[in-house]
């Protein structure tokens, strides 16, 4: 079995898990606890940034820039019409890809 990645709530001395583990009845298991960070600091680094940290995250949580918020009336993508917003100096592709991500987005947090 590989790593499996599930958020808690830590209360009265018990972690709580938000969602079932595939693990069966007694089975032993390694813990790790790490603090939640929320999607903009779990990101950091992805596209490269030469401003300060707090500029980016207010930029990130946005909701003026929030692709869900944004009424697309052309073909062309959220993540190609902003590829170029934040220093980013990969490809339309790849920037489309990141957007793309479940693992990525801001409303899993």
């Amino acid at each position: 079995m590989s790593a499996v990645v599930v958020d808690a709530v830590y209360e009265d001395g018990v972690l709580r898990l938000e969602g079932p583990l595939p693990l069966a009845e007694h089975q032993r298991v390694r813990v790790t606890v790490e603090p939640a960070e929320n999607w903009v600091k779990r990101t950091a680094g992805l596209v490269p940034w030469a401003g300060d940290a707090d500029e980016l995250e207010r930029l990130a949580i946005d909701p003026e820039l929030d692709p869900q918020e944004i009424t697309i009336e052309t073909e062309e993508s959220w993540a190609r019409r902003t590829a170029g917003m934040m220093g980013w100096r990969g490809s339309a592709e790849l920037a489309e890809q990141i957007a793309a991500d479940p693992q990525l987005d801001p409303n899993e947090s």
